[in-house]
């Protein structure tokens, strides 16, 4: 097996606006998280599908084009994983959250 590798002289970038952008982003979506898990502890510990619909239904204008609401998923399931220390128990499968990043992965795209 070979590898070929090409490296350029002049890479692009990462603008510092457009990590200042992605940082917001991450921090608006913790937030929205929180608030969704602090309004249902009166129903109940929300599993992390029902969290991605609610999110998903509101309007963030600033996600990533490349995958929207799925690009994020990782910062959402760790804020998710502290808010929830209990997630194996609640019935919250890794096959729901797969399954919800397939149908958001057609939705944005």
């Amino acid at each position: 097996m070979n590898i070929v590798l090409v490296c350029f002289s002049n890479p692009p970038k990462v603008s510092d606006k457009e990590s200042e952008k992605d940082s917001e982003l991450d921090k608006h979506l913790e937030s929205k998280v929180e608030e969704i898990m602090e309004k249902s502890d009166e129903e109940g510990m929300p599993d992390l599908a029902y969290v991605m619909y609610i999110l998903s239904a509101e309007n963030t204008s600033n996600l990533p084009p490349e995958g929207g609401l799925a690009g994020k998923c990782n910062i959402i399931e760790a804020v998710y994983s502290r808010l929830n220390p209990h997630r194996e128990s609640d019935g919250a499968s890794d096959e729901i959250l797969d399954m919800w990043l397939f149908f958001l992965s057609f939705y944005f795209f």
